[in-house]
């Protein structure tokens, strides 16, 4: 989830690292605008908005929010 310090260009370079270390994908949940960013190792990124469900376990998110 996004600390409410960090600034959109230090969430990129924080997930750029973890896809640099090998990490296969990286989710990031804006809980204020209720949607999930999901940053993948092929470059591909993908925006998920409240009724979006994050692939590899089921997670409507409108659960989320709550």
């Amino acid at each position: 989830m996004l600390p409410p310090s960090n600034r959109p260009s230090q969430i990129l370079r924080k997930a750029g690292e973890y896809l640099e270390a090998g990490t296969a994908l990286v989710w990031v949940l804006d809980m204020e605008r209720r949607r999930a960013t999901v940053y993948r190792a092929d470059g591909t990124v993908a925006v998920l908005g409240e009724a979006g469900v994050l692939e590899g376990f089921a997670l409507a998110l409108s659960e989320a929010w709550e």
